[in-house]
């Protein structure tokens, strides 16, 4: 578990009783557009006021935590139905680490083949002498 939800969950259950406090990992197996998940947790974060969803992409889990029993399990089935009606990324690669930098933008850095993405900026590590002797430069 991220070392953050860790922290979190733990300074949730100091703040109410522990009878009144649910958590749970939902996994989901198939690799989902990072901009489709930021706005489907966005989304749950505001019709489940009770209960937080904490998006884990490069693990492929939402954790989901509640002060209340009865939304928890409501919630749960809420994100559960979600996921299966999200789209699958066009690739199938799972990001290594993604981060939304503002309302519209998603940083995600990955391990794929450069020709088959769809992105508007690729970085390129290059040599001191800003040579095009190889790698991404070369190709």
């Amino acid at each position: 578990v991220d070392e953050r939800v860790t922290k979190f969950q733990s300074a949730y259950q100091k703040a109410i009783s522990p009878a009144q406090f649910k958590a749970e990992e939902v996994q989901y197996t198939q690799f989902l557009d990072p901009d489709q998940l930021l706005f489907l947790i966005s989304k749950l974060n505001v019709m489940h006021n009770q209960c937080a969803f904490i998006c884990m992409e490069e693990k492929c889990i939402v954790n989901l935590i509640s002060t209340s029993p009865r939304q928890f399990d409501t919630a749960k089935n809420d994100l559960i139905s979600s996921l299966k009606t999200l789209k699958s990324s066009k690739h199938k690669l799972q990001p290594l680490y993604a981060m939304k930098i503002c309302s519209h933008r998603v940083l995600t850095l990955k391990k794929s083949n450069l020709l088959a993405e769809d992105v508007e900026v690729i970085v390129n590590a290059a040599n001191k002498d800003l040579d095009h002797a190889g790698g991404v430069a070369r190709a």
